[in-house]
């Protein structure tokens, strides 16, 4: 039997690539190096569930994801905080919500 959720969030769910730090973009034709590059799960669903799932209330989601591999790994990370991803949606042929985000040394985000 399915226990029942105390919260149910719906929303967005995005898997977030965040680079940092980046205080400013290098010219055409150059690099820049970073110290870190993270894949993250975000949106506004899965970042609400994870908060309160983080604070032990019981949480499901119902967000739709791509049949891809950021949607498999929003789905791994929304298990492994032990949230209820029974109604999070797989749509197989889309691309899941995804975001890279530039992160300045100063922690401000773009």
């Amino acid at each position: 039997m399915k226990s029942q959720c105390v919260v149910f969030c719906a929303g967005n769910a995005v898997a977030d690539v965040l680079a940092r730090p980046v205080d400013y973009l290098a010219p055409p034709g150059t690099s820049q190096r970073l110290e870190d590059v993270v894949l993250a799960a975000g949106g506004n669903c899965v970042n609400t569930a994870i908060a309160l799932a983080r604070q032990g209330v019981a949480v499901a989601i119902s967000a739709a994801i791509g049949g891809d591999r950021f949607g498999q790994f929003i789905r791994e990370r929304v298990c492994a905080e032990g949230i209820d991803d029974s109604d999070l949606s797989v749509i197989p042929e889309a691309k899941t919500s995804t975001s890279i985000v530039l992160v300045q040394g100063s922690g401000e985000r773009h």
